[in-house]
């Protein structure tokens, strides 16, 4: 079965050996498939500062990928929402190796937000003429866990030499290249990242990790109405499709309630296109984490 990661097979084949091992995995071992696709954000975090010769951060964070992407994104190479991609698939790794997490949804909603995040790797620092092309949820459908298993622990030991040789190929073959001009590359970012195909599901992940990191408890999937959650005393709570009814009678939902105990304090609305949730509600709600003081707000994205 064809990857979905395949146009990467020439030009950054470390990328496209993660993906298709993420898509692989995505149902018979997600915790391994959230690990490959935090590999995609870091190598690809890696990659861009030795194409564009960027003198990396101090040593003793030279490992750390969030001082990483937030040095990127001052240096004008990367936009918000690139960036919160790579946040949410170097969290997800992070967990899925330190806690065990395993999730085979978010594996399978991770894995296209990675896809998009290639495409955009792709039209930046290696083919400038590639052109969209539609992910393929099929591919994933094939690994089904009914159809498709594999012993783990014997190919690990394996797959993991070959993923450093490919990565190491791939970095020195970035320092060696020909450095672009610092602002033609910041151009081309720009505008391959406007051009970006986005999705209200990666829209809602990415709203779902800010909620929780300004104090809320958030997941679209589990923490929502109509799985019988309900605000609760003590806690901030943001549910997902909470029912609405307008003057008119006429029914419908939004998609995050937030609830201080069991007061709506503001409602959510999740679009493809949207902006930096963390920094609207910290700036409009004056939330910090544990400590929250707001009035209601209505926030559409």
């Amino acid at each position: 079965m064809k990857s979905n990661f395949a146009f990467l097979e020439d030009t950054f084949p470390s990328l496209a050996n993660f993906g298709k091992l993420a898509e692989k995995y995505c149902y018979s071992d997600s915790n391994s498939c959230l690990i490959k696709l935090g590999m995609i954000g870091e190598t690809i975090v890696n990659l861009m500062f030795k194409f564009d010769k960027i003198s990396l951060p101090v040593e003793h964070e030279q490992n750390k990928q969030d001082i990483k992407i937030n040095r990127l994104l001052n240096e004008g190479l990367l936009d918000d929402e690139i960036v919160n991609i790579l946040h949410v698939l170097r969290k997800n790794r992070n967990k899925a190796i330190h806690e065990g997490y395993e999730n085979k949804e978010r594996g399978k909603s991770l894995i296209i937000m990675a896809y998009s995040l290639c495409e955009w790797f792709m039209q930046v620092y290696g083919k400038y003429n590639y052109e969209h092309i539609d992910f393929d949820k099929n591919i994933l459908d094939f690994y089904r866990e009914d159809i498709f298993t594999e012993p783990r622990e014997e190919s690990k030991q394996k797959e993991e030499k070959i993923e450093k040789e490919l990565v190491k190929q791939e970095e020195e073959k970035a320092i060696n290249s020909e450095k672009l001009d610092i602002e033609e590359r910041k151009k081309r970012a720009r505008r391959f990242a406007s051009q970006r195909i986005r999705s209200e599901e990666e829209t809602r992940i990415i709203i779902d990790q800010q909620l929780r990191e300004v104090g809320w408890e958030a997941d679209t999937k589990n923490i929502c109405y109509s799985k019988g959650v309900r605000p609760q005393r003590g806690k901030n709570i943001a549910i997902a499709e909470w029912p609405t009814k307008s003057q008119d009678n006429k029914k419908g939902y939004v998609d995050y309630a937030l609830f201080i105990g069991d007061r709506l304090v503001g409602t959510i609305e999740a679009k493809a296109e949207y902006k930096d949730v963390y920094s609207v509600i910290l700036k409009k709600m004056q939330m910090k984490k544990n400590q929250v003081q707001v009035n209601t707000l209505h926030l559409v994205f």
